[in-house]
């Protein structure tokens, strides 16, 4: 039997360290240096001694599994460009969708919390034939960032991201959800990406976290 990660619970590492998010509790956690370093030896291939193996069971950050394959730290693309959004003016039925999907992805965390969430956007149906690409992604954009002149988007990129990331692929257009961390002091941050490009945030906002989660 070896070690492996549950689907609630994934990791990136900075500065050799292990950061941990547990989407059931939905809270970051970071490892005593002993057992941290059991914890990276999973993602090695490695078997930490049997103490530690299940000390990290008990916490619910690994389960035993059959397969051989080890597990895989989160990452992603490094971002390099953010949408130019001079000129964009989006349309009122935009602007109110893109109200709509935030006030239902606050409403959704408040209520069913961030594992749920993560699941329900994975289960988002795309469309078939994808319409408009670069310019409905920069509409799409903008109207989220008019949105805040009639809810408050302050302090909730976790919701925004949710919500921007929903309204693309029922367009059928490419988008990733990111979660990303940084040290020094700690903080967590969310916005939505496709391959090199940042999609409803600022490259200088976004470039200096470290990806934890990717949907």
């Amino acid at each position: 039997m070896h070690l492996t990660l549950p689907p609630h619970i994934s990791a990136c590492r900075i500065a050799g360290r292990s950061l941990i998010l547990d989407l059931r509790t939905n809270r970051y956690l970071a490892l005593p240096p002993d057992l941290d370093t059991s914890f990276q030896a999973v993602f090695d291939g490695l078997t930490p001694s049997e103490r530690d193996a299940e000390r990290l069971c008990l916490l619910g950050l690994t389960v035993r599994r059959k397969t051989e394959t080890p597990p895989r730290l989160t990452t992603y693309p490094a971002p390099r460009a953010d949408l130019d959004l001079a000129g964009v003016t989006p349309t009122l039925s935009s602007v109110l969708d893109a109200i709509a999907s935030q006030v239902r992805a606050t409403h959704a965390l408040k209520r069913r919390g961030l594992e749920a969430a993560i699941l329900r956007l994975h289960q988002v149906k795309r469309a078939r034939n994808p319409k408009g690409g670069h310019r409905v992604l920069c509409e799409f954009a903008a109207s989220a960032q008019l949105s805040g002149r009639f809810i408050d988007r302050h302090n909730r990129c976790l919701e925004n991201s949710l919500a921007f990331t929903t309204r693309c692929r029922r367009q059928g257009l490419a988008a990733d959800l990111i979660l990303g961390v940084k040290m020094g002091p700690f903080a967590a941050h969310a916005w939505v990406q496709s391959g090199e490009t940042v999609l409803n945030d600022r490259l200088d906002q976004v470039r200096h976290f470290t990806p934890i989660l990717v949907v």
